[in-house]
């Protein structure tokens, strides 16, 4: 028997998943269980969550090393940003890039 799909948290998760695979650039060191057990309380600000979801991936994560002597981090703090799925930016790429990149919509 199929559980119900929680359409919501499927799409938080995916969108966590992206954001954090794509800032160590290796998907590898990403354990996706642990971010989605890391649920936020109702009433928090879903933004700082996020933000500081990434900035501390990012921070933590065995890929950010300059793998030196000194331990290095490769990467400083990211900066986080969040703008709507619709913005006219989205087809400014597609038209620069090409037709082949996505859009959020």
């Amino acid at each position: 028997m199929r559980s119900a799909l929680n359409r919501r948290r499927f799409l938080k998760a995916s969108a966590q998943g992206a954001a954090a695979a794509s800032l160590a650039g290796v998907s590898a060191y990403f354990r996706l269980p642990e971010i989605i057990a890391e649920e936020p309380a109702q009433g928090d600000n879903s933004s700082a969550w996020i933000t500081s979801l990434i900035r501390d991936y990012t921070a933590n994560s065995p890929a950010n090393s300059l793998k030196n002597e000194a331990g290095e981090k490769a990467w400083d703090e990211p900066l986080v940003g969040f703008c709507r799925g619709d913005d006219p930016i989205y087809q400014l790429y597609k038209d620069r890039v090409g037709p082949f990149h996505w859009t959020p919509l």
